[in-house]
């Protein structure tokens, strides 16, 4: 959900028994109500909404089920919103964090059951044809590791002035036997993609 100006702007999904439905609703406040002003639906059948972002007249989606699209949207006259593009890759991405106006950041997981968190580093200056750039995907070396931004936005950090994203893991170490959490540090380039800075251990339990 966003609002821009005097527009409200929400993404949902629809379980039904015909399978999920996607869509994308802009609002305006008339009086006391909420007014209908635009929609896009048929995002993605079947799937579902796992990362949504809203940036001036353009919104981005992730759903999932076995590929992770992101969908495109074109907000810029509310009366008719559309989906601009689409972009299929592994993976899925829980949470998208945009670094400057042609760039996005996906993290997520390399797959629905398999790899540790992921990060995808998205083109999307033709919004037509988003790209994905790069990948990196967080060394689970010998614990098994899952990210927190599928339910804590507050997990991620982006200082852009640096270009680094800092992110919170969680997962249970094989050596110690013990759950053990963690923030991933991460350098982010446009041009060269992402290099890993390092981590820090956190003490007690995780979250």
């Amino acid at each position: 959900k966003d609002e821009n100006g005097q527009y409200f702007r929400l993404a949902t999904t629809e379980y039904g028994q015909d399978g999920n439905v996607n869509r994308v609703d802009i609002l305006d406040q008339v009086g006391s109500e909420l007014r209908l002003v635009g929609t896009v639906g048929g995002i993605s059948p079947g799937e579902q909404i796992h990362a949504a972002r809203f940036i001036g007249d353009r919104a981005y989606l992730v759903t999932f089920i076995i590929v992770d699209p992101l969908v495109t949207l074109d907000l810029s006259d509310p009366a008719n919103p559309k989906v601009a593009g689409e972009l299929e890759v592994p993976g899925f991405s829980d949470y998208l964090q945009p670094i400057d106006a042609t760039h996005l950041i996906g993290l997520g997981q390399a797959s629905s059951s398999f790899g540790g968190p992921q990060l995808s580093l998205f083109d999307v200056s033709d919004i037509a044809h988003p790209k994905l750039t790069n990948v990196y995907t967080v060394d689970e070396r010998d614990y098994d590791v899952i990210s927190f931004a599928d339910t804590d936005h507050h997990s991620v950090a982006y200082f852009p002035a640096q270009g680094i994203l800092a992110f919170s893991v969680t997962g249970y170490s094989y050596d110690t036997g013990e759950d053990q959490a963690q923030t991933e540090v991460v350098h982010v380039d446009v041009d060269h993609g992402f290099a890993r800075l390092g981590s820090m251990l956190h003490p007690g339990d995780p979250v």
